[in-house]
């Protein structure tokens, strides 16, 4: 059987006059699209009529099955190019005429020598295969399974996870496709495991010297069960040591923000999600991203990202021509008004856009102090503009501080953004989700985090993400060094000692004081003071302001300052740091290179 579907790009409704129709001469299909004047369609090429493009896709396990010329590069094509990357770049004006064959278990018992060994191994594990395709030609197949609750909720995974399935070795190029299909999966696919099977004795050796990314762990055929083979396998990935942005069910301790944010950008609402450096901006932003994906909402608003920080000759030219790979021009465009031009027809379709500028502050200031990028306050009054006359745009600004949206002119003209963008401050975690997410995190790699430690965790790192990552990793390598399971078993001035002389912690309590230092001096001589003098909080604050004055509300907007605000506390990473620096007992406040 073929199951034939049509995806109309650009459009939330179906477009009138559009019908197609399949054919079944055996595996050879003729599709007839009815528009004004009637046509039709040979699915051997992209075929153009109107300004319109078609491109049919040949995925599935049957099509592989035939073996003439044409039918190996259709398959070839469609190995290399999934439906989603061929919208991508056939933009508003383009159909994707998806001819995937429906596979079924059967087939894939009827193509793998082990194939009924291994469904028979996935029901004892109580594993239900959701959806599975074969890879470019026979022997490779994607099975994506459902897990069992048991399994999930004692490795924290998600619903589903990926199994690539090969009969002979297992090469990287195969471990690379599936974790394809894991990175443009929604919030479905389990992000970091991928298990891998396969006829070959040497699996797991192939496996390891591969090298994959993330969680790729082996289970040998005829193996043990699951859960007892996952705890062995899984840590020899530190799931904690992560320096991009995490997504899917790695995305802790948000959920209320990525809900509440979706929210308004849904209204229309244009944002500033502001911060410390690696505290979870961006991937705050891309959790919203995720589950409007997960919810079929990206059909109603298409999500673009520019960031602005990769943008190396600091010149219109260049910032017009980023924008324009960002909405998926065709050729290049060097100038601020074609670009806007471009986002209007994505506006025109009847589309929400929302546009996202990630390190906005790269705009304003370069390295070094470098000027701003001539020409981005035209950018700027632009983008407003169609957001006001369209209502269909939002802007969604990442950066650390608000001070170059909140200044009254930009390049002598008034600032557009001065008052239009509302402030959403993404803070470390409190006691409580430091907790989870070092318990959830833990269970991906069969650690237990003692409640003490995490609490002991949680004062040092103050709740920063990417700091608690980094005590996760330094208790996952001394906890596997002992072959135990818990911290329990280390001694805290071990685990502390190792996390103090990680090198992320000196860098953000480094940003930390240069970011003060530069956009907001009082707040910078409040902190130095709550550090490193021996005066009662209450008495520091009360000088440098008052409990609601603009030094400790800064502090407070970026989480570098918690508890009540007669007594605030500071991370003890941060007051080592600038001990360290300045001294103990010294009530001078300097400036922290």
């Amino acid at each position: 059987m073929v199951d034939g579907q049509v995806a109309i790009l650009g459009s939330e409704a179906e477009t009138p006059g559009l019908e197609c129709q399949f054919e079944r001469e055996g595996l050879r299909l003729s599709v007839v699209v009815e528009i004004t004047p009637n046509w039709s369609l040979e699915c051997d090429a992209p075929v153009e009529a109107d300004g319109l493009r078609l491109v049919p896709w040949f995925g599935g396990f049957a099509w592989s099955r035939r073996t003439g010329p044409e039918d190996q590069q259709r398959r070839s094509a469609a190995a290399t190019w999934s439906p989603k990357a061929i919208a991508r770049v056939l933009g508003d004006d383009g159909v994707v005429l998806d001819l995937q064959t429906v596979e079924t278990p059967a087939d894939m018992e009827a193509d793998l020598p082990f194939g009924q060994a291994l469904r028979a191994s996935l029901i004892r594990e109580g594993c239900e295969i959701a959806r599975l395709t074969s890879l470019d030609g026979p022997g490779s197949w994607l099975l994506r399974l459902r897990l069992p609750d048991a399994l999930r909720a004692r490795f924290g995974l998600a619903p589903e996870v990926i199994l690539l399935a090969v009969s002979g070795p297992v090469d990287y190029r195969l471990l690379m496709r599936a974790r394809q299909e894991i990175d443009g999966d929604d919030l479905t696919l389990d992000f970091d495991l991928m298990l891998v099977t396969s006829d070959d004795p040497q699996l797991v050796e192939q496996v390891d010297r591969a090298r994959a990314p993330r969680q790729c762990v082996p289970w040998p055929l005829g193996g043990p069960p699951l859960l007892e083979w996952l705890p062995e396998r899984l840590r020899v990935h530190d799931i904690f040591d992560t320096e991009h942005p995490v997504r899917g069910n790695r995305m802790l301790g948000r959920d209320d923000e990525v809900a509440e944010l979706t929210r308004q950008i849904l209204a229309g609402q244009s944002l500033a999600v502001l911060g410390l450096r690696k505290v979870g901006k961006t991937s705050l932003v891309r959790g919203i991203q995720d589950r409007l994906g997960a919810e079929g909402g990206l059909r109603q608003i298409g999500f673009f990202w520019l960031d602005l920080q990769t943008i190396v000759l600091r010149t219109e030219a260049a910032l017009a021509r980023a924008l324009g790979e960002t909405l998926n021009a065709d050729g290049p465009i060097d100038d601020i008004d074609s670009a806007m031009r471009l986002l209007r027809r994505h506006l025109d379709g009847n589309q929400r856009v929302c546009l996202v500028l990630d390190e906005f502050d790269y705009l304003f200031v370069g390295y070094d102090e470098q000027p701003p990028i001539p020409g981005y306050s035209a950018l700027l009054r632009a983008l407003r503009g169609l957001a006001q006359t369209t209502e269909r745009l939002s802007l969604v600004f990442i950066g650390r501080a608000p001070r170059h949206l909140e200044q009254a002119e930009i390049e002598g003209f008034p600032n557009p953004m001065l008052g239009w963008t509302k402030h959403h401050w993404v803070h470390p975690f409190d006691v409580a989700t430091s907790a989870a997410v070092l318990d959830q995190l833990g269970r991906r790699v069969n650690l237990v985090v003692d409640p003490m430690h995490a609490a002991d965790a949680h004062e040092w790192t103050g709740g920063h993400p990417a700091l608690l990552r980094q005590f996760g990793s330094v208790a996952l390598a001394l906890v596997s060094a002992k072959g135990a399971i818990t911290t329990r078993e280390l001694d805290w001035e071990d685990l502390l000692d190792d996390l103090l002389d990680r090198p992320l912690l000196h860098t953000v309590a480094r940003e930390i004081t240069q970011l003060l230092a530069r956009e907001a001096a009082s707040a910078h001589g409040l902190l130095v003071a709550l550090a490193c003098t021996r005066e009662d909080p209450t008495s520091i604050v009360e000088y440098h302001g008052g409990r609601h004055g603009d030094a400790l509300r800064t502090l407070r907007r970026f989480g570098v300052a918690s508890g009540s605000r007669s007594n605030p506390r500071l991370p003890r990473f941060l007051v080592q740091y600038l001990r360290a620096f300045i001294g103990p007992d010294r009530n001078d406040v300097v400036t922290i290179a």
